[in-house]
């Protein structure tokens, strides 16, 4: 398996795009994944090459190191569509001059959808022409055809990956927010609320210096009520979307020194999507 990935997303302001919109665009930047943005079903076009597309910018408020953007709920893309992410200094402006302008990839990670139906956007960057330490960054999504989607969440930040990952025996399960109990004349009494999904991953083997640089601090961050994004494996596949989670951590957050070299931090999280 690959290496998981661990991410603290970044503050931001997402900028108004072009072009009318379902919702507001400041949904992008909060956690209640039940609020959507979207595009209002038409799409702008470039006249040169008759590409219809949509794009969303985002402001961290000062030139800041990135390599991983995850956008959540995306749904009803064309299956022609295409993204880029693009990357602006803060003395280049939003865009409004030069730009760093990324590889063309497929906005979907995967084919398999999550329980909602959607699916994810994940961006990583190139080994080759990595973007500038930015400010503004731009997702843009262009298809041959007009097109409708919708995104609820987006992640921005630099990831984290412990040279030694995470042991076998990872937990996937469902945080079920319902009820269902029978009355004293055997009647069922159900009340269904939303499943969320869980996963428990423990990293066994960390090396010191990155338990002190790297992964205690964010979990001092964390706490039980701030959030973290959670890729159990990132190489390209059907199951990548699914293989994503963005919550709040859960049980005691922290680490063990388990034996002389090795350091132990359990990471037990319940997914807002």
């Amino acid at each position: 398996m690959a290496h998981a990935w661990l991410m603290r997303p970044l503050p931001m302001v997402v900028l108004s795009p072009l072009g009318a919109t379902v919702g507001s665009p400041s949904y992008l930047a909060n956690d209640y994944l039940g609020v959507v943005w979207g595009n209002a079903g038409t799409s702008m076009v470039d006249t040169g090459s008759g590409t219809s597309y949509h794009l969303i910018d985002f402001d961290l408020g000062k030139d800041t190191l990135v390599d991983t953007i995850i956008a959540l709920g995306m749904t009803s893309l064309p299956v022609d569509s295409i993204a880029q992410v693009w990357a602006a200094t803060s003395a280049q402006g939003p865009f409004s001059g030069d730009a760093w302008i990324g590889p063309s990839f497929q906005p979907y990670a995967g084919s398999a959808q999550l329980p909602s139906g959607e699916l994810t956007l994940q961006w990583s960057a190139p080994l080759n022409g990595t973007p500038p330490i930015a400010r503004y960054w731009r997702i843009l999504i262009y298809s041959t055809t007009r097109f409708y989607f919708q995104m609820r969440r987006v992640l921005i930040g630099r990831r984290f990956s412990p040279a030694r990952n995470f042991s076998n025996g990872a937990a996937f399960g469902v945080r079920d927010l319902g009820t269902a109990d029978f009355s004293r004349r055997g009647v069922l009494l159900r009340t269904r609320g939303a499943k969320l999904r869980t996963v428990g991953l423990t990293f066994s083997s960390l090396y010191k210096d990155e338990l002190e640089e790297k992964l205690q601090p964010l979990l001092e961050y964390l706490g039980n009520t701030e959030m973290l994004a959670l890729i159990t494996d990132p190489d390209p596949h059907a199951q990548r979307s699914r293989r994503t989670f963005y919550g709040q951590l859960v049980g005691e957050v922290g680490s063990i020194q388990r034996r002389a070299g090795a350091w132990q931090a359990a990471i037990n999280l319940v997914s807002l999507m």
